[in-house]
């Protein structure tokens, strides 16, 4: 009889995938749209699949300016109040001067999305990879132009920085008097003269989480990526328990999603639900056939199946 833990299917199957076909299967490459933009032509537009948390507005419109294509050559607009007939007049302008399309190359179109990245190692991968922290003048410049002011104070203003962090950065977003709080409180880890005064201070008991010493950019993207995949709870002040319904809910979605495959077919059905499976399994390979050799594609295609 075969026991399986719920919670921890989903970090299980994660470590499968990362030992059968390698680790950047499990995480997610930064968002390029330069690079989506070839993978475009005339025909074969570009379609952007919105996910909640994520807006690539930001990346649109400086892709936009790079390619010197803003003013009249890039329109854009938020539907709400009062933009109806705005939008009317936008798609009236498209007909006549041909910047729409129709149903037929939309079907076409490469279909992208940018989901928020999911704990804390993907979150600061993508904040250093992101402009302008990516580019190496910005990130160079920063520090040089800071020693302009550092003689101005005595000693650091630890309550001004945590003022300006927690109420005027974050205090518009969190309307919950409790939330205010804990992120108050939280900050309280990160700004304090421990942190500049101790060179062991760690962010959490654990250790695995501390300002890394001074280096280049190349330094920092390579000290992220060390970081745990899967954080641990006490980096957040959590109890390791929380850990246990976030990967309850995670399996449930996984196998739901899992038994969508199977399209609702039975066995008694022409191919039935094993043939679908059979099917997506020999596409997915057929993708992943760039990233594989072909000695080790058979032992992984046999033990998928």
């Amino acid at each position: 009889m075969l026991f399986l833990s719920w919670e921890k299917i989903g970090p299980a199957v994660t470590t499968f995938v990362t030992d059968k076909l390698g680790k950047k299967f499990v995480e997610p490459p930064p968002f390029d749209l330069t690079k989506s933009y070839l993978d475009s032509n005339s025909t074969i537009p570009l379609i952007f699949v919105l996910s909640p948390g994520a807006d690539p507005m930001s990346s649109l419109l400086k892709f936009a300016n790079d390619r010197e294509m803003v003013g009249d050559k890039f329109q854009s607009i938020s539907l709400g109040q009062g933009q109806g007939p705005i939008a009317t007049k936008m798609i009236q302008n498209g007909m006549e001067e041909g910047t729409w399309f129709p149903v037929t190359i939309l079907q076409n179109g490469v279909k992208m999305t940018n989901e928020p990245p999911t704990g804390l190692r993907l979150n600061l991968l993508q904040s250093f990879l992101s402009d302008p922290i990516s580019d190496p003048a910005f990130f160079s410049g920063c520090p040089e132009k800071e020693l302009l002011f550092i003689n101005e104070y005595s000693h650091v203003p630890f309550e001004a920085v945590s003022y300006l962090t927690g109420e005027c950065n974050y205090g518009g977003r969190v309307t919950d008097d409790w939330d205010r709080r804990l992120l108050l409180t939280m900050l309280d880890d990160f700004y304090n003269p421990d942190i500049i005064e101790n060179p062991r201070y760690t962010f959490s008991p654990s250790g695995n989480y501390y300002a890394p010493p001074k280096g280049t950019y190349e330094d920092y993207i390579e000290f992220i990526k060390s970081l745990p995949f899967s954080q641990h709870p006490e980096v957040f002040g959590l109890h390791e328990n929380v850990d246990i319904s976030k990967d309850l809910q995670q399996t449930k979605i996984l196998f739901e999603s899992l038994l969508l495959t199977q399209g609702g077919g039975t066995q008694g059905t022409s191919g039935g639900g094993d043939s679908t499976l059979y099917e997506i399994a020999e596409d997915i390979l057929s993708k992943v056939l760039y990233y594989t050799n072909n000695s080790n594609l058979s032992f992984q295609k046999a033990e998928i199946l």
